[in-house]
């Protein structure tokens, strides 16, 4: 596939609205929930059911980032600001999800460098 270099203003006159582009930012707006989930279940472990939800929301954010790629390419949805909105989601979630991590389960925090 070749990549046509575009200027940061034609990056919104491409497709804007495809489904694709919603399950990545839909990714990021996980990450509160997760947060919230994780945050309930440290303050009290008895609450095992916010871990079951906190793990759900891992796997629901796995699922659309494997999904937003596929279904670009099957229904043709490709865009310019798709390849640049898909890695930037994919870090803000990742970074997100290792800090909630290092921070409430106490891993080291060379985890979020490495």
């Amino acid at each position: 596939m070749i990549v046509q270099e575009k200027k940061p203003q034609e990056l919104l006159e491409d497709r804007i609205f495809t489904v694709s582009n919603f399950l990545s930012v839909s990714r990021v707006f996980l990450l509160p929930f997760f947060i919230t989930f994780t945050k309930t279940y440290i303050s009290s472990p008895d609450k095992t059911e916010f871990l079951l939800y906190a793990i759900l929301t891992c796997i629901l954010a796995v699922l659309t980032d494997y999904l937003d790629g596929f279904l670009a390419r099957l229904l043709h949805q490709e865009s310019v600001l798709g390849r640049y909105l898909d890695p930037i989601c994919d870090k803000i979630v990742t970074i997100g999800g290792l800090s909630v991590i290092v921070h409430y389960f106490r891993f080291p925090i060379w985890i979020l460098i490495a």
